[in-house]
């Protein structure tokens, strides 16, 4: 139930990695969506070299996953730097640094 039209754009603190393809960068993870809802969400797609405490901007589209539920499917990823305290201590102990 895919829907490709309407990519989303949003920004989200990578809280932690659930599964990841190291040799084609397939990531399922889940994040805090700075506000945007109360839970956290998941996220899937091609997201090679994330880590978390990473400030992430996601251009995909919402979908249903039959077993799994709501997930935010990724169509492009971008690294932001970390904005608050709690973030760049991720950050700092994570293993990208």
């Amino acid at each position: 139930m895919a829907n490709n039209s309407g990519l989303k754009q949003i920004k989200v603190s990578l809280e932690r990695i659930v599964y990841q393809d190291e040799e084609n960068g397939f990531t399922v993870a889940r994040a805090d969506p700075n506000g945007m809802v109360e839970d956290e969400i998941t996220v899937v797609g091609n997201l090679p070299s994330v880590f978390p405490g990473q400030e992430l901007s996601l251009k995909g589209y919402w979908d249903h996953h039959s077993e799994y539920g709501r997930q935010f499917k990724v169509k492009d990823c971008q690294i932001d730097l970390p904005a608050n305290e709690a973030g760049i201590k991720k950050y700092l102990a994570s293993d990208f640094i």
